[in-house]
Formats: C-alpha cells, sequence, structure tokens
C-alpha cells in the first residue's frame, strides 16, 4: 500500500518522475480548473483512496495540509518526494508560486515526519 506524493514548483519535473514509479498516477494538473483552494481539496479526496499510487502536483502541499486539518493523527501518505530544481527557465508567476509551495511545506513537514512518513528532497 505504498501512497507516494510528488510535489515541487513548476518544470521542476514531478510528471516525468511518476510516471517512472510503476504505480497509477494521480496528477494535480487534472483539477488545476477548480481554482486553488479547490483543486487541493480533489485532490486531498483523491488521495485518500487505498494505494498503491502516486499523486504529483504543486497543490499536493495544500492537499497534504487539508488531509491533516480533517484528520491530524493519521499518516496521510507513506513517502513524500520534493523537487527541487527547475528543468526549465520558470515566469515570474511561477517562481512565486514555487516560493509559496515552500511556505506551506514549511509547517508541514515536521507533522509528517512526526507520522512517520519518508520525506526526500531532490
Amino acid at each position: 500500500m505504498t501512497r507516494i506524493a510528488i510535489t515541487g514548483g513548476p518544470q521542476t519535473g514531478k510528471t516525468t518522475l511518476a510516471a517512472t514509479l510503476g504505480a497509477p498516477v494521480i496528477h494535480g494538473d487534472d483539477y488545476i480548473e477548480l481554482g486553488w483552494s479547490q483543486s487541493s481539496q480533489a485532490l486531498a479526496h483523491a488521495m485518500r483512496t487505498p494505494g498503491p499510487w502516486v499523486a504529483e502536483g504543486v497543490q499536493v502541499p495544500r492537499a497534504l495540509r487539508k488531509m491533516l486539518e480533517a484528520r491530524p493523527d493519521v499518516k496521510p501518505i507513506d513517502r513524500l518526494i520534493v523537487l527541487g530544481t527547475p528543468r526549465k527557465d520558470q515566469s515570474e508567476g511561477q517562481r512565486r508560486m514555487s516560493l509559496g509551495l515552500d511556505t506551506v511545506l514549511s509547517e508541514l513537514l515536521p507533522r509528517l515526519r512526526s507520522l512517520g512518513v519518508e520525506i526526500e528532497k531532490r
């Protein structure tokens, strides 16, 4: 029952990596038209299903935050991979999005570690 989440700013290779891990992929971009709050809620809902699966997207940290708010003592995923280096140039908006992602991650990582989530930064 491996549940892997991959996040990172735009252009960091989330989708590419997810495709190599050999499990069904839940793409955050499939929900992006819903807007930030709704897309992260929809992603959180999809991530509540039993594994194995790989969820990837910029909104993964927000989805994890929603999952932890709903059930603070439940390990939401087994492994989190955080990608940091963009493979292509980012626009100013994409850079701001990356900074926002880092802010949410900074508050989540200690909570995830305390629940036993394996965290890998690349």
